[in-house]
Formats: structure tokens, C-alpha cells, sequence
């Protein structure tokens, strides 16, 4: 399941992801998410990581966005 929150992420809905009122029993197996989040990005489940040729787990991010992310919500949840 792919659920795109570009529009719905970042607690527009009332919860972090809109995604959280659907009460799934398990996790989305991507996430997708951008716009007021002030990166774009993707999120997966443990079964769906990316691997490199030698089965060692990469990361496709952008580290400045990912803290500032992680910064905002700090001051959201506050």
C-alpha cells in the first residue's frame, strides 16, 4: 500500500499523517510526503529498504531537511 500525504502530512489533518485515522492494522508500505513538510521524502517499511549491491541498507535523504523536519515537529507537538 502506498499512501501519498504530500497534501495531508505534517498534522493538517489533526494527526501527524492522515493516514492514522484509517486504523490499519499494519503500516503503509510507503509513505510519501512534501509541500508544508518543507522537504519531500519517502518513508518504507523495514521490507521494502533500498540496498546497495552489497545488501548493506542506503538512505535517500537529505540530512539538512530531515533535521529541520525533526526540528518543526518539536515545536508543533509543543
Amino acid at each position: 500500500m502506498i499512501v501519498d500525504e504530500t497534501k495531508t502530512g505534517m498534522g493538517s489533518s489533526g494527526k501527524n499523517w492522515a493516514h492514522e485515522y484509517w486504523y490499519l492494522q499494519d503500516a503503509p508500505d510507503f509513505v510519501t510526503f512534501g509541500g508544508k513538510a518543507g522537504c519531500s521524502g519517502f518513508y518504507t517499511t523495514v521490507a521494502h529498504r533500498l540496498t546497495n549491491e552489497d545488501g548493506h541498507h542506503t538512505q535517500m535523504v537529505d540530512v539538512v531537511n530531515v533535521l529541520r523536519y525533526g526540528q518543526m515537529w518539536k515545536i508543533i507537538e509543543n
